[in-house]
């Protein structure tokens, strides 16, 4: 008889921002090429709800860790402005990754957001979607493209056992924001 194996992931550090009048970034990378069209600003927010066994980036995962620093919106906008004419000459913007973007405090995100689109900059966000539907719905009006970053599908346990997490805020917010778009 083949013995499953369990896997416990246990957070305790806050997974959100909700209150600060700053960002918790983790890093701030100007010239990318990969996040989205054109040559793009990637901002790596801090703080993330899943544990991908396979994460990407995961000096990213906790909201305070020794790699995030605090960010206000005026500091995000003056290292993007510096490169929009590169944004404007190839099509590019300003990417908002992570971690998990979405589970900064809201409203500050809606400050950074209207900021980033009154320069009519171009704004990507690539998200799992595991954040509270209230922020993407709030967000959705200033981001020109979701990337959802889709870990697995159809599947709670396979997606529990992957990222300690089953997924069914995720797929309800894709639903929602399908629904949302149409």
């Amino acid at each position: 008889m083949e013995k499953k194996q369990k896997i416990n992931v246990t957070v305790k550090a806050p997974l959100t921002n909700p209150s600060s009048d700053k960002f918790k970034v983790v890093k701030i990378q100007r010239t990318c090429v990969h996040d989205g069209s054109g040559i793009r600003t990637t901002i790596f927010f801090a703080g993330c709800k899943l544990r991908c066994l396979w994460c990407q980036n995961p000096e990213t995962l906790k909201i305070n860790n020794p790699h995030s620093k605090d960010f206000s919106v005026e500091d995000i906008m003056r290292i993007v402005n510096r490169d929009k004419d590169y944004y404007t000459a190839t099509g590019g913007g300003v990417t908002l990754s992570g971690g998990e973007p979405l589970l900064q405090n809201p409203d500050l995100l809606i400050k950074l957001l209207s900021e980033i689109k009154k320069e009519k900059i171009d704004v990507v966000v690539e998200t799992t979607l595991n954040a509270p539907w209230e922020t993407v719905e709030k967000v959705m009006p200033y981001i020109d493209v979701f990337f959802v970053d889709i870990k697995t599908a159809g599947d709670e346990e396979q997606h529990k056992k992957l990222t300690a997490n089953d997924g069914r805020l995720i797929k309800e917010n894709i639903q929602k924001r399908e629904i949302h778009a149409a």
